[in-house]
């Protein structure tokens, strides 16, 4: 049978919609803590729809890498089962095309994905999850109250700020304790009834009113001044420098390709491998060798999820959408296990960092190629 024959289109074209529906209820279901949060953003903190907008976007970037792989696995098992149900596997078999044959253009598919999904996973999440953060910390600068958790302790640069209810709408404070750092290690306390944030270009500025300053004036600390106010402001600086170093700064998973492979290129573990320093390199290389390959592992996991698919289906020969999210239910959370682990041990230097990114596809693909042969020889 040549390649790609009408019953190849035909298959692709019956991934196309247990695929995409796979990609939008598994993307909702990790979306719902987050969506709760942003719709928090537009409701209480006041943010901009156009700016939750951005969040949401550089959100789902990050979600798709887990998504779409196990879309990819619904798809499979919805309509591999679907053809075992109506007897069409069987009527395939009886004209001599075997299970392979007719796995032939899904796994064709599933290659040009995982090419795609590699680019994606090596470039386009990592500066989403790094536009995402810068993001969130403008939303932070501009809307500095939405740092500030009641009924704790915040730090803002070199200030520790307590409130005991706060209203994120108008940015008012009630309840507040703010320790102010001053020369020689001394800090004022000041204490008020009631306050309000404002952002001035690079500085927040704390308005209180009706309210203490309480200020030790001995360096043994045995004495000090109370000064009451009607209104008293606090100026707290947020430098330029501070802010251009944090936008400079990106940790591994905000990193694209190129950016990975020069920081392990730069690391140079010494011969003295039980130094302090020589093991603490190793450590960080073998994170970002882990990090950098468990993108394209990640991407390469709709390929192996396709292969467990194709014959677990066949031999339930279910082909409804709530089987196919039961059965791959099962089948991520194994993956996931194993991943989880694998992570693990090479972070701590007790498995080589290219074997624990690619294991659970290892594990996992033997494993389908085993039930595929299984399957094939019914």
């Amino acid at each position: 049978m040549r390649f790609p024959s009408t019953l190849d289109r035909y298959i692709l074209r019956e991934h196309i919609s247990p695929f995409m529906g796979g990609i939008g209820v598994l993307s909702f279901i990790m979306l719902l803590d987050y969506i709760i949060r942003l719709a928090d953003l537009i409701v209480r903190k006041n943010v901009p729809i156009p700016v939750v907008g951005k969040l949401f976007m550089y959100l789902m970037a990050f979600i798709l890498t887990m998504s779409v792989p196990m879309a990819v696995l619904i798809a499979g098992l919805v309509v591999f089962g679907r053809m075992a149900q109506d007897m069409e596997t069987l009527a395939a078999k009886s004209l001599g095309i075997s299970l392979r044959r007719l796995a032939a253009a899904p796994l064709v598919a599933a290659v040009a994905l995982f090419f795609f999904m590699s680019w994606f996973n090596l470039q386009v999440a990592p500066e989403s999850n790094y536009r995402l953060r810068m993001l969130l910390s403008e939303i932070s600068r501009e809307k500095p109250i939405s740092r500030i958790e009641a009924g704790r302790f915040t730090q803002i640069m070199d200030y520790r700020i307590f409130v005991e209810r706060k209203n994120e709408r108008t940015s008012e404070l009630f309840g507040i304790k703010l320790n102010e750092p001053l020369k020689d290690g001394v800090i004022r306390v000041i204490v008020a009834r009631y306050g309000r944030l404002i952002t001035r270009n690079d500085t927040v500025i704390l308005m209180m009113e009706d309210g203490e300053i309480h200020e030790p004036t001995a360096p043994d600390f045995k004495s000090y001044r109370k000064i009451k106010f009607a209104r008293h402001a606090v100026k707290i600086p947020i430098g330029q420098e501070f802010v251009d170093q944090k936008s400079r700064y990106r940790s591994p998973r905000e990193r694209k390709y190129h950016q990975l492979v020069e920081d392990i290129r730069k690391i140079k573990v010494s011969a003295a491998r039980d130094s302090v320093e020589a093991k603490w390199l190793k450590t960080k290389k073998n994170r970002l060798i882990m990090e950098l390959n468990k993108r394209v592992s990640l991407a390469f996991a709709g390929l192996v999820f396709l292969l467990v698919a194709i014959p677990i289906a066949t031999m339930t020969k279910r082909g409804g959408y709530g089987t196919a999210f039961g059965i791959s239910f099962l089948v991520f959370t194994f993956y996931y296990i194993i991943m989880i682990a694998s992570e693990d041990f090479a972070k701590k230097g007790m498995m080589n960092p290219y074997l624990a990114a690619w294991l659970p596809n290892l594990i996992t693909g033997i494993l389908g190629i085993f039930l595929l042969w299984k399957e094939e020889r019914i």
